[in-house]
């Protein structure tokens, strides 16, 4: 899909956690070279004030703002780290139609679509509104604790059902809307998206999926027998988890980012998000199975 109605005037910059010397230098130049086309900067103030030292020129056009409001006040955002800052960006998003632009300043850099050698090429695109775009689903989990109340969270990548500390297996319960799956004894369970099957999912034996298929994996981690196996799933059913005599504590992390407790008696149900579709601006030059061959060596000898 072109986007050459699309005006872009204000651009929200998400940057990783952790900024490297290199990744500061790219991040200053990525900012003079914006405020020069006269673009609107929004950037946290935490992460302005790391930048601050290396821009050649300060401009007003550069504009402290917390994260929560950047989603709000910009036309495109790019995420600048690696996976897990895009992940996070992807989460996070609350406005339509608001079109992101992943940039790998790590190392693997599976699900960011740009490297940081692309930048100044794919911005420029994109600012002359010469790029296409994927939608990227998110997934929820919603915790049903026994009172009633209860409360969702979204992921992109996977969820994991697990203990909070290392001590005995867990039991727990997995259904589909209409029947038992099967009773897990184990250390925990993943529920991934097809973006997510080449992460956790795929470290504890499951299969790698193609971002088209409309489906889910569940995988066991560590099962207590060899019965349990990776399932895949479609998208379209909900997937219920429950704890079986809960004694150990348990705990549900999202895209390996946020992890909550849940309480006994408290079962998960997973399913497809029915909010709409993430805009991913789209690598023309880069396909799944070229990503596959050259980030997870796929196929090589």
């Amino acid at each position: 899909m072109k986007n050459k109605n699309l005006v872009i005037n204000n651009i929200g910059l998400i940057i990783r956690p952790n900024i490297d010397h290199d990744s500061l230098i790219i991040i200053s130049n990525l900012i003079g070279w914006l405020t020069r086309r006269k673009k609107k900067v929004f950037i946290s103030p935490n992460k302005l004030g790391l930048i601050t030292p290396f821009l050649k020129k300060n401009s007003s056009l550069v504009l402290p703002t917390e994260n929560k409001d950047i989603f709000k006040k910009s036309d495109m955002i790019i995420a600048l780290g690696g996976d897990g800052t895009f992940i996070s960006t992807a989460r996070n998003i609350k406005k339509t139609s608001l079109p992101v632009l992943g940039i790998n300043l790590g190392n693997l850099g599976f699900t960011t679509e740009f490297a940081k050698t692309e930048l100044y090429e794919a911005v420029e695109s994109v600012l002359k509104g010469k790029f296409e775009t994927y939608k990227l689903s998110l997934f929820k989990a919603t915790i049903c604790t026994p009172n009633g109340k209860n409360t969702e969270y979204f992921f992109v990548n996977d969820v994991v059902i697990g203990r909070k500390e290392v001590s005995r297996l867990i039991n727990l319960s997995v259904n589909s809307d209409k029947e038992t799956i099967y009773n897990l004894k184990g250390d925990g369970l993943i529920i991934s998206s097809p973006l997510g099957s080449t992460a956790y999912s795929l470290a504890a034996g499951g299969p790698i999926l193609h971002p088209d298929s409309k489906s889910m994996v569940i995988t066991p981690i560590c099962p207590h027998s060899l019965n349990f196996r990776p399932l895949v799933v479609p998208q379209d059913i909900k997937i219920k988890i429950q704890p079986i005599e809960q004694i150990e504590k348990i705990q549900i992390t999202l895209d390996g980012q946020e992890a909550i407790e849940i309480p006994p008696g408290t079962h998960v149900n997973i399913e497809k998000s029915k909010k709409r579709p993430i805009d991913v601006i789209k690598n023309s030059e880069k396909t799944f199975f070229f990503t596959l061959r050259n980030k997870l060596t796929l196929g090589k000898k």
